[in-house]
């Protein structure tokens, strides 16, 4: 098997990327891996907290900046807001 760490907490192992360190990938957790398509599509799964998310669009030129959003706005959504809020 091969695998790549990158220096930011990212890497890469068999055809997708991965989260190795907290924060390295906005909220996602440790374990999380997805990969993107060349149009903007994008998909990732949280084994930890058991979520799969897929991002379907296509956009030319594509920023990768959409489906991270996407992502961060999904996993907000689901922390519980802090009490006496």
């Amino acid at each position: 098997m091969i695998r790549t760490i990158a220096a930011d907490g990212r890497g890469f192992e068999l055809g997708f990327s991965t989260v190795d360190r907290l924060g390295a990938d906005g909220f996602t957790s440790v374990g999380t891996y997805g990969w993107g398509g060349e149009y903007g599509s994008s998909y990732g799964v949280d084994p930890k907290e058991r979520l799969v998310l897929v991002f379907m669009i296509q956009q030319l030129p594509h920023s990768a900046v959409l489906p991270s959003r996407v992502t961060t706005i999904v996993v907000q959504a689901l922390v519980p807001a802090p009490l006496g809020s």
